[in-house]
């Protein structure tokens, strides 16, 4: 029968605070009145999932791994959302207006382009 490792304190406490999510929906729940509960039972349950997280890490140790791969796939999903925001909103529109005024500023076959053409390196010495 194999143990896995005992968890590190920071590991310990990553689990304990993934369990803090669910009280803090059930408390903003409350708070607006969709369940018919007192906030502050959640808002008092928050510390305390967190301590008994903190200190019996090992039943919700598969919670706290879920946690993480929905946090993962979220992520990506998210940077790849921004990034396409980021192309369309910026890059995209500054280079149709700079295409519409004319400027075409990597064009290695016109002479008033920014293009410079690489030199050898004379030596190895000399890479720069």
């Amino acid at each position: 029968m194999s143990t896995s490792p005992k968890p590190t304190t920071g590991e310990r406490l990553r689990i304990g605070a993934s369990l803090i999510p669910p009280f803090a929906l059930l408390w903003l729940a409350c708070r607006k009145g969709w369940i018919p509960l007192d906030p502050r039972g959640a808002l008092v349950a928050m510390p305390v999932v967190l301590v008994f997280g903190f200190l019996l890490p090992a039943p919700f140790t598969p919670w706290h791994r879920w946690v993480e791969k929905a946090q993962s796939w979220i992520g990506r999903r998210l940077v790849f959302a921004l990034l396409s925001l980021v192309w369309i909103v910026v890059v995209l529109p500054t280079g149709l207006v700079l295409r519409a005024l004319g400027k075409r500023f990597l064009d290695p076959g016109r002479r008033d382009s920014y293009w410079e053409p690489a030199r050898p390196p004379s030596s190895l010495r000399d890479g720069f």
